[in-house]
């Protein structure tokens, strides 16, 4: 190594330890902010994420720079000419920075699956499922890891699936690799997607039960598991439909034995969060986010100390001092885009006047159903066009608290949310989950909307206003 890159690299490793530092001090503040008892940091952490942000610019996708630097001209423009109060901003940064802290939070339990010989040995076990059984097996197995990768999962998940492709003899046909691969991928992105139906961890829950306190996600858990359940179930419905001559032989026992023990894993995150709740002042959205990280440091130093015996001790001051930070760090692109935009959704409902949407509503003649039926269209196809669905719920749970005509059913309109947001991540061409399957599988992102879950996506939507017509 030539002393010039020795230089870059140690540079490197102090900006990003500084960086980690950084973050992690806003993730303080908003850990004291929610508990209700201290001063308001606000206007200190929004200097501390500008900070962030700035440590990080180099690193932060092209685009999604605009976001951030989008949410600073925007809020500087809106309190110069009196549009917003001052404490509006700092409510903004409240939530940016919240959503700093679920990325940094959860990061810590995601590096300790993605190292984990048990999340990788359960992935390698999806894989070696029959034709016949391959999909169902893979798209629950995938919402299982998801909850602890979120779309980490489609990625390791991915590069086994490829592994699996490699033809075995000259004589395997591309029509069939490509339709193995079509099954699986589909599998694998609808059972990471439908985390957001209900799942605490998700970016759609954490959305919506902070614009709306007063409720709590245990009241909705129920519905949006069953929901979520009957989604993975008719994918694996229309993928029989959709291929109904794949071979049913060769289905031997099944080894479930290393899922039970993720299970295990799993259930001590929610335990310690319901132990958080009743001794700490959090409610339950925060006290997961506390109990991932402690469950995650912990995943982390077992693994250490239980694969490096005697060196154990020196693998955790590694995994501490060079492993976390870049993990922490990795999180810019998130942290930038949905903590930002919906630092962005914050500053837009105030401008927004609820007796002109009231008047509009009350002139379309629609009743709350079809309200709720526009609401989902309009997430789905707004991240057609670029926008974010981040701005778009925030504005619009903003807009319910205010607007007696939006004043839904909770869990109806959680539902709608929940399930929109869901087929949007399967279907919308702008999606992480299409970007990341595209480049895994080769295949364009057009053929991955269109071909591969156009028709589940419109199939489902169509199951959601159908219900919704007839229950409300």
């Amino acid at each position: 190594m030539t002393p010039e890159r020795f230089s870059q690299m140690w540079c490197r490793n102090r900006i990003q330890q500084l960086s980690a530092f950084v973050l992690l001090t806003v993730c303080g503040f908003t850990v004291l902010n929610e508990a209700g008892s201290f001063p308001d940091f606000a206007f200190v952490t929004g200097a501390l994420l500008g900070l962030f942000i700035l440590l990080e610019w180099s690193r932060i996708h092209k685009y999604i720079r605009l976001v951030p630097v989008g949410a600073l001209i925007l809020s500087i423009f809106l309190v110069q000419s009196n549009k917003i109060a001052i404490q509006t901003v700092g409510a903004a940064i409240d939530r940016a920075a919240f959503f700093a802290f679920f990325f940094t939070g959860f990061s810590i339990l995601r590096e300790a699956a993605n190292s984990s010989a048990l999340v990788q040995k359960c992935g390698f076990i999806l894989m070696s499922q029959p034709p016949g059984r391959r999909y169902l097996f893979m798209t629950l197995g995938s919402h299982l890891l998801g909850i602890l990768l979120n779309f980490g999962a489609l990625n390791v998940l991915g590069v086994t699936i490829l592994n699996q492709l490699k033809p075995e003899s000259e004589s395997q046909k591309k029509a069939i690799r490509k339709v193995r691969m079509r099954r699986m991928f589909t599998a694998v992105q609808r059972g990471i997607a439908a985390i957001s139906m209900w799942s605490p961890v998700s970016f759609a829950m954490v959305l919506i039960f902070t614009d709306l306190p007063e409720l709590n996600w245990s009241d909705y858990a129920p519905v949006g598991m069953v929901i979520g359940v009957l989604f993975l179930i008719w994918g694996a419905i229309l993928d029989k439909l959709l291929h109904p001559n794949v071979s049913q032989s060769h289905q031997g026992a099944i080894k479930i034995a290393p899922f039970f023990n993720l299970l295990a894993l799993l259930g001590t995150v929610p335990v310690m969060a319901i132990l958080i709740v009743q001794f700490l002042p959090y409610n339950f959205l925060v006290s997961m986010i506390l109990s991932s990280t402690l469950c995650g440091a912990g995943w982390m130093a077992f693994q250490s100390l239980y694969s490096s015996g005697l060196s154990g001790f020196a693998e955790v001051k590694r995994r501490v001092l060079v492993d976390l930070p870049e993990v922490f760090t990795a999180q810019r692109n998130e942290i930038s885009m949905v903590g930002f935009s919906a630092f962005i959704g914050i500053l837009v409902v105030p401008l927004i006047d609820p007796v002109w949407v009231q008047n509009l509503l009350l002139q379309s003649g629609f009743d709350q159903t079809w309200l709720l039926i526009c609401i989902g269209w309009v997430i789905v196809l707004g991240s057609f066009v670029g926008i974010n669905p981040v701005v778009t719920v925030t504005i619009l749970l903003g807009l319910v608290r205010v607007v007696p005509e939006l004043s839904f059913p909770p869990v109806a309109l959680i539902a709608v949310i929940s399930i929109s947001w869901t087929v949007m991540i399967t279907v919308s061409p702008l999606a992480a989950a299409q970007m990341l399957t595209s480049r895994l599988s080769g295949t364009s992102v057009r053929e991955i909307v269109i071909h591969w879950n156009g028709l589940f996506a419109i199939s489902t939507m169509l199951a959601m206003d159908i219900l919704l017509i007839l229950l409300l």
